[in-house]
């Protein structure tokens, strides 16, 4: 009879769903850290732009026409728990061309980077429809 001690017991962790959401400001830092490991150190630019205008519409409520460079309209984030698995940032929703589409290393048969544009799709067509 073999028996069983909890010290030899093996710890399995449960695994859990892939999420994809817009940006927010708890991923600034992965999503900069990723887009700077899979394209260039230092990467700016339109990513800076839109990392600020995530802040400045935390912080403030923005009065007016918020559609260019809104998060919600133009970004989607794929995270797993609390790591930051893949991001894809269009240009902006009234230019839909996709700036920036990554995937974290170790994750490229998950379909990270087809979900988040098929996302993105949705996203655009659903504002041309109710534009």
């Amino acid at each position: 009879m073999i028996k069983h001690s909890p010290e030899r017991e093996e710890h399995v962790e449960a695994l859990a769903p892939i999420v994809y959401t817009c940006l927010q400001a708890c991923h600034l830092d992965q999503v900069y850290d990723l887009l700077a490991r899979v394209f260039w150190s230092g990467i700016n630019g339109n990513v800076d732009f839109l990392f600020s205008m995530v802040i400045l519409m935390m912080i403030e409520s923005p009065v007016g026409d918020s559609l260019d460079h809104s998060p919600e309209r133009c970004t989607v984030v794929a995270t797993y728990r609390r790591l930051v698995v893949g991001v894809a940032i269009l240009s902006s929703p009234r230019e839909t061309y996709i700036t920036y589409l990554a995937v974290k290393a170790g994750w490229d048969n998950a379909g990270i980077a087809r979900s988040a544009s098929l996302l993105l799709a949705q996203l655009l067509q659903i504002m041309t429809s109710s534009a």
